[in-house]
């Protein structure tokens, strides 16, 4: 726990000192600390057991995709079995940051939320092959911009080759440039508290193949469902569904988050995965709120509440008994396979 506060540290630090390049720096080091883990996320586990123990290329691509399995399958003859996390490691931060250089406005903010809430940094220690489709498919945002309907479609098409949920956000091309009023925004929000049903005959239809996820609820996500309605209710009650065309964007976008997180959350995480598209539109949207205010105070008091909320999500993980999602940090140097706790650890 004291290792990721100090790393939060560390990047505001970096971002404040007004160096060349600081941004592109802090992005590195936290490349670097996500490439160099071991044993940290719950599905560690099997990432590194299909790199040592290949299954060959059928399974193989059948489980993790082609994209994937083409590097998890490089990793297992290369002999260099963490060649996989630092590949898909520094994929994603290349394209965040490129993403962010585009759409941040104020890249300390987005990077502070991007640490600070817990479906983000933490959890794309975990989810490794979605993260990477989420962040294709922000890179495609572009061609959204730009109107190019193909390209974009491209894009997603390539994301899907590494998660198939990713074709859940080709419907994002029709929103660009829609507003819509408060009333709207709180219809819908309300309304997808009770949808629960309808999401799971879409998913049984559409995507079948995740449709056992609906099968057997878990605990967890009620704390981060009502932070989110909460976060929501005051975006909107302090009119920052307003502005322009790429604000307007996101902040659709993240709602859309929250309705499908609401739709899913009575299944706890194993259902509200897909709305992970949706929500990380808040990293960028977080750098577009409250123009009117002065820049360094809404820094400010960004960075102080994101240390806090960064602790308190660490704190509860800390207090879970079996194997945590992100905690404790640890690398890969003089580690094997053997050194893994299985599925059934439970700390003593």
């Amino acid at each position: 726990m004291v290792f990721y506060l100090a790393l939060y540290v560390v990047i505001v630090i970096v971002f404040l000192s007004g160096c060349k390049g600081r941004a592109f720096f802090a992005l590195t080091l936290l490349a670097v600390v996500s490439a160099l883990r071991f044993d940290v996320g719950y599905d560690f586990l099997s990432y590194y057991t299909a790199i040592a123990e290949y299954a060959g290329d059928a399974e193989t691509y059948r489980r993790f995709g082609y994209l994937h399995g083409l590097i998890i399958k490089a990793s297992h003859y290369t002999g260099y079995f963490q060649f996989y996390f630092v590949v898909t490691s520094l994929f994603f931060y290349l394209i965040f940051y490129m993403v962010l250089k585009r759409d941040g406005r104020d890249i300390v903010v987005s990077v502070a939320v991007f640490l600070s809430i817990p479906f983000f940094f933490l959890m794309s220690f975990n989810f490794i092959r979605q993260f990477s489709a989420i962040i294709m498919v922000y890179l495609g945002f572009s061609f959204i911009y730009q109107r190019k309907l193909l390209l974009f479609f491209l894009v997603v098409f390539l994301a899907s080759l590494v998660h198939y949920t990713a074709l859940v956000v080709l419907p994002l091309y029709g929103i660009y440039k829609r507003r819509f009023g408060i009333g709207f925004y709180i219809t819908v929000l309300i309304s997808s508290l009770f949808l629960f049903p309808v999401a799971k005959l879409a998913i049984d239809v559409l995507l079948p193949r995740y449709s056992h996820y609906l099968a057997t609820a878990s605990a967890g996500g009620a704390i981060f469902q009502i932070f989110l309605m909460a976060l929501s209710l005051l975006l909107l009650m302090f009119k920052q569904y307003r502005g322009d065309t790429i604000k307007v964007f996101y902040f659709n976008v993240f709602v859309i988050g929250v309705v499908f997180y609401n739709m899913f959350q009575p299944i706890g995480f194993a259902g509200t995965r897909i709305s992970y598209y949706f929500l990380f539109s808040l990293v960028f949207l977080a750098s577009m709120l409250f123009e009117n205010v002065r820049k360094q105070q809404f820094r400010f008091v960004v960075l102080v509440c994101s240390f806090i909320l960064m602790a308190i999500s660490l704190i509860l993980h800390s207090k879970v008994g079996t194997r945590s999602p992100s905690i404790p940090y640890q690398t890969y140097f003089n580690k094997t396979v053997d050194d893994i706790r299985p599925y059934d650890w439970v700390k003593q």
